[in-house]
């Protein structure tokens, strides 16, 4: 019996050693395998971690870069609004200046209007009474000429009357 427990106690021996050295070393080789995946892994995960914290940098240093932009924006829109205030306001005036100018040259233009008729009805009033007085003219001269005539006449009968 005793025999047959040194059989049986080297069978269990060589079966521990079997297990340690083929079994185990099998599983060992497993675990490392493993944790080298995991590092591997752990190594993506940090590298993509990496990745995500460049991006979210780059994606603050673009809003930060946007927001400038949007203060430069707002500041040179309400330069502008302030321009054209003021644009509107030289409008404004120029456009009060042109309608006081046209407003002058109307009542000036009327005057004158109403100056060039007085002129005119004067100008007619005076041909009217020249023409009557070269007419009155013409007919003193027409009757001087007649009375010249007959002066004349007269003396050249009296002259041939004397001979």
């Amino acid at each position: 019996m005793q025999r047959a427990i040194w059989i049986i106690t080297f069978f269990i021996v060589l079966g521990g050693a079997y297990f340690w050295f083929y079994i185990h070393e099998n599983e060992v080789l497993q675990v490392k395998e493993i944790l080298s995946r995991i590092d591997d892994q752990s190594q993506s995960i940090n590298v993509i971690g990496e990745d995500e914290r460049r991006l979210e940098l780059k994606y603050i240093g673009h809003g930060q870069h946007l927001k400038d932009i949007q203060d430069k924006f707002n500041k040179h829109y309400k330069q502008y609004v302030a321009k054209m205030d003021s644009i509107n306001s030289v409008f404004d005036d120029i456009s009060f200046t042109i309608t006081q100018v046209e407003e002058r040259f109307n009542s000036k233009i009327d005057k004158l209007k109403l100056e060039l008729t007085d002129l005119n009805d004067t100008f007619l009033s005076y041909k009217h009474s020249n023409q009557g007085t070269v007419m009155g003219l013409v007919n003193d001269v027409a009757t001087m000429k007649d009375d010249i005539s007959a002066i004349q006449k007269t003396l050249t009968e009296k002259q041939a009357r004397k001979k």
